[in-house]
């Protein structure tokens, strides 16, 4: 029997050590430390800034240079018909160079090279070995790499682009958090003021079937106490189920706190109230778009120039097209590969070629196709400039008209619970007294509990709606923003 009792005792502190080991409480704090780990929106929100990172790179992959080496050989069996129509038997001939693209619009490339034939008509070796240099620039559409660096700096401006978007969107995604965060606070406070009336009602319904059995109360007196008790359960019970789902919700946007069980640590309700008046007071001050409180003034600014540089660019696409280009070579020509490479330093002889190409564009639809690619591009400016641009104009203007509503909403509520405060004082002495009825006492404490429920919710959304405040104008000053 002792050994029993150990081996229970001993699972009871093993689970309870357990449980332990699973629960966390939980404040702002410590849901910031576990979203800095890394959660799986913010891996996203990452990937999508990688992806323009990707796109810049890739383009400053074409200024890089490049090694190749190039090998080939050759032989054919036909026969010559004409002594002064050789055909080339066999040929060889390996070829190692650097090539190179500048932002300059310059492109240059250097090798070294060995080529050998047999001719029909001569049996020895014809081998030539040298270094080549050849090289081309640019003289017209992108002179000095003008549309080059027109094309880079868009892309860079892009990347500034994302990586503000990226902070953005990461402070809206812990907005979200804090938003689930205080609606469990808000839960709490509930579930606080529903327990308290539900002992309450749980010592009437108790005093009633007391009173009944002393013949003082019917019945129906009984029965609508143990009705009031059996409602107040059941919205504590609601309430319970409400936590859970937010519960849900905070663990799938941070899973590492998947297999832990959740309650709340200490949090200063009034403190917060405090910093949620101050704030508000703040948003309330500004009668025009505060720019400062935002990172979207940077971008409407990178987007200006984003697409300046990309309409200069269009404008190139249908103009003419000046290159020009060159080749410098010095070589040796021997009988035999090895004779030419041998030779190479003392009898090397130079040659070079140069050469202008010019590109003119015919006929009227590369002209429409520069005019299509002008008006697509701003286009697309003019609509993510409306778009953020409307986004900080109704966040702003409406948030502070909804606080301004809710704040009247708060005291009138405050108000009305201090009034049902006292009117139910009054009715319960009243009650005790015979002069009202049960049905009275107990729609009085319903209206009570609700009024205080209902400024609650209200407080909450006056937190929501700055949280929501805070996802756009991450650099409101406040302290409730962090």
């Amino acid at each position: 029997m002792k050994a029993k009792k150990l081996l229970s005792l001993f699972l009871l502190l093993s689970l309870s050590l357990r449980a332990s080991e699973n629960s966390i409480l939980i404040d702002e704090n410590v849901l910031k430390e576990y979203f800095e780990k890394g959660a799986p929106g913010v891996d996203e929100i990452e990937a999508a800034l990688l992806s323009t990172k990707e796109i810049e790179s890739s383009q400053l992959e074409a200024f890089s240079p490049t090694g190749y080496v190039d090998t080939n050989l050759s032989k054919s069996y036909q026969q010559s018909v004409n002594l002064y129509r050789p055909i080339t038997k066999e040929a060889k001939a390996v070829e190692l160079g650097v090539s190179k693209n500048f932002q300059s619009g310059f492109s240059t490339s250097v090798s070294a090279y060995s080529h050998m034939a047999i001719l029909s008509a001569f049996p020895q070796e014809d081998a030539t070995s040298g270094v080549k240099l050849s090289f081309g620039v640019d003289l017209l559409k992108n002179f000095l790499g003008k549309n080059t660096k027109r094309i880079l700096d868009a892309s860079s401006v892009s990347v500034q682009n994302s990586q503000l978007e990226s902070d953005i969107r990461k402070k809206a995604l812990f907005q979200s958090i804090r938003k689930i965060y205080w609606s469990l606070v808000a839960n709490n406070e509930s579930k606080l003021i529903t327990t308290d009336l539900l002992e309450f009602s749980k010592k009437q319904a108790e005093e009633a079937k007391k009173r009944q059995k002393n013949s003082i109360a019917d019945a129906g007196e009984v029965a609508r106490y143990q009705s009031q008790y059996a409602a107040r359960k059941g919205q504590l019970i609601y309430l319970n189920y409400q936590k859970e789902t937010l519960v849900q919700q905070l663990k799938e946007i941070l899973p590492e706190l998947a297999d832990k069980k959740i309650e709340l640590g200490k949090y200063e309700l009034e403190k917060t109230i405090r910093d949620v008046t101050q704030c508000t007071q703040i948003i309330s001050s500004q009668t025009s778009i505060p720019y400062d409180y935002t990172k979207y003034d940077e971008i409407l600014s990178l987007l200006t120039k984003q697409n300046q540089l990309l309409q200069d660019y269009n404008t190139t696409y249908s103009d003419w097209d000046l290159s020009l280009y060159g080749e410098v070579d010095s070589n040796t020509n021997k009988i035999g590969m090895s004779e030419s490479l041998s030779n190479y330093p003392d009898e090397a002889k130079s040659a070079y070629a140069l050469g202008l190409k010019l590109d003119i564009p015919l006929g009227s639809q590369i002209g429409k196709t520069e005019d299509i690619k002008k008006r697509l591009q701003q286009k697309r400016y003019e609509g993510q400039q409306r778009v953020i641009v409307g986004k900080l104009g109704a966040y702003h203007g409406q948030t502070v008209k909804n606080i301004f509503l809710l704040n009247n909403v708060i005291d009138a509520q405050v108000e009305n619970t201090t009034h049902l405060k006292k009117s139910l004082e009054i009715s319960k002495k009243k009650y005790d007294q015979a002069r009202i009825s049960v049905r009275d006492l107990i729609n009085d404490q319903d209206l009570y509990l609700q009024s205080n429920l209902s400024e609650i919710d209200t407080k909450l959304a006056v937190i929501t709606t700055l949280l929501n405040y805070f996802s756009v104008f991450t650099e409101t000053p406040c302290n409730i923003n962090k």
